[in-house]
């Protein structure tokens, strides 16, 4: 079972925050880090993947959450990275 998982994020205007829920799958961490170069293996990044985004802070229009359906393919790129460089950065959904 995944967990769905948000975390703010700065679109690339550096001024718009977003509300993000995503889920995260798969991933492993490097092994063979004792011994011979030959066994060592990097692991792999965990895939990512954005189920939902909402304009978030000052950002939003009073109580009523706008979703965002226009993230860009480097915006979408930094989002996968920064997930995978601090995977432990966000919070549990509260709604489900």
């Amino acid at each position: 079972m995944s967990v769905l998982r948000h975390r703010i994020f700065i679109r690339d205007d550096k001024e718009t925050e977003l509300a993000v829920d995503y889920e995260i799958s798969g991933g492993e961490g490097p092994s063979g880090e004792f011994g011979p170069p030959e066994h060592y293996d990097p692991g792999s990044s965990m895939e990512v993947c954005i189920t939902d985004a909402w304009l978030y802070g000052s950002d939003a229009d009073g109580n009523q959450a706008v979703m965002v359906k226009d993230l860009t393919e480097a915006e979408i790129e930094r989002f996968d990275m920064e997930v995978n460089e601090d995977p432990e950065k966000w919070e549990i959904d509260d709604e489900q």
